[in-house]
């Protein structure tokens, strides 16, 4: 079908994802992102499960484990996880060990606490 044959076919959205693809560029899915995390047992799963979807889903955006982990700390904010994640960022600055080593760590003395 020629060109002129499919002006006013396709969306403007479409047409700017055709655009985008013919320059080159991947179009990544649209996840929503996580839900903000407070610490809340009976929401970790469904965290877990959302951070998983939304890292998986735009792999490009995530070359490595650094940034998976930093992604996952902006999304964790208030109750008993804002200690966690500020530990964690606290510990990443003053020692400059990995983001993965640090969230091994806290994350292993977070489940010790939440067991009690």
């Amino acid at each position: 079908m020629p060109d002129d044959e499919v002006d006013g076919f396709l969306s403007p959205s479409e047409e700017k994802e055709q655009e985008e693809a013919e320059k080159g560029k991947a179009c990544l899915p649209k996840f929503a992102p996580p839900q903000p995390f407070d610490g809340m047992m009976k929401d970790t799963k469904s965290f877990v499960s959302s951070l998983i979807l939304y890292i998986y889903g735009r792999k490009a955006e995530f070359p490595n484990n650094e940034s998976k982990i930093m992604f996952a700390l902006l999304y964790i904010q208030g109750g008993k996880a804002q200690y966690w994640k500020n530990e964690a960022i606290n510990l990443i600055a003053a020692t400059g060990r990995s983001c993965l080593r640090i969230s091994k760590i806290l994350l292993h003395s977070w489940r010790l606490n939440s067991e009690i």
